[in-house]
């Protein structure tokens, strides 16, 4: 597609012929503008494709409250990776969507062959720190190690529904006051006040952080919710599984999320361990996420 200054294109790609082909939509434009009295151009080119299972979206003005706005209807079984340009010709990516359980080892594939070209084409934002950001960086070194990043990737995935679960179980037992969450973790010595300092760091640097807790790594959550087992009474559903696969992330919280990535990428897992961390990840999630719609 070419129309008024926005580009689009489709590809399909596949790594091995025993993988299934990824199928691949990449929009480019200005911003989001009118095509006629009802559409604007993403609209336009959401009506020519057929539900890929990831896309790439590049805008040079636009904001962040209107594409979340724009996006949230998408939600659903396509991946939208989108790239804003900043002050300095820097582009910040932000994420929407899922990934197909069953295309993740495909994605993972062409987001490891692609990604280099983008980064090395684009400059990528690092003023403001993301989840996404984070994760493209890991999808870098992917054929490093490819088990173990492909576990601390799932792991970022996995961190905003969790944090929510914390800060959910947080206002349920110490009231809304973030100074007293700071308070009883400082206190407990889950972590130190230079930590707690560190989190509140961070997430100023992270667009819409909700409070400190955005400024701490998945590990570092795991490592709350393991400090505060009061947090967990009550729960209404698989409270046992979700302490035990708890216990398994505990485990392995600092070694795959609490180093640099150059670090991370050298781990090495026996089979029994990565299929462990990962049914793990798998059922905190899960649960979480249970319970938030219940």
């Amino acid at each position: 597609m070419e129309l008024d200054g926005a580009y689009a294109w489709h590809l399909d790609f596949v790594s091995q012929p025993t993988k299934p082909p990824v199928s691949v939509d990449i929009l480019v434009a200005p911003w989001l503008f009118p095509v006629s009295v009802y559409r604007d151009i993403f609209d336009e080119f959401w009506s020519r494709i057929s539900l890929p299972h990831i896309a790439f979206l590049f805008f040079a003005h636009e904001n962040f409250p209107t594409l979340s706005t724009k996006f949230s209807k998408l939600y659903g079984l396509t991946k939208w990776y989108s790239f804003i340009q900043m002050p300095g010709n820097e582009f910040y990516p932000i994420e929407f969507g899922s990934i197909r359980e069953e295309m993740k080892d495909a994605i993972n594939d062409f987001l490891a062959a692609f990604l280099p070209y983008l980064f090395r084409d684009l400059r990528i934002s690092t003023q403001w720190k993301s989840i996404t950001a984070e994760k493209m960086q890991l999808y870098l070194l992917l054929k490093e190690n490819p088990k173990v990043l492909e576990l601390i990737i799932e792991g970022l995935d996995t961190q905003p529904i969790v944090t929510d679960f914390l800060r959910d179980g947080l206002r349920r037992k110490f009231g809304g006051s973030t100074e007293k969450w700071k308070e009883e973790i400082i206190q407990r010595r889950i972590f130190g006040e230079n930590i707690v300092k560190k989190w509140e760091d961070r997430a100023k640097n992270r667009l819409y952080a909700k409070d400190f807790l955005d400024g701490a790594t998945f590990g570092e959550i795991i490592g709350i919710i393991g400090g505060l087992p009061e947090l967990l009474e009550g729960m209404p559903t698989n409270k046992e599984l979700f302490l035990s696969s708890l216990n398994v992330l505990n485990k392995w919280r600092n070694e795959l999320w609490g180093h640099p990535v150059e670090r991370v990428a050298k781990v090495q897992l026996t089979k029994e361990q990565h299929e462990g961390i990962k049914r793990a990840l798998k059922n905190v999630k899960d649960i979480c996420e249970m319970i938030k719609y219940t």
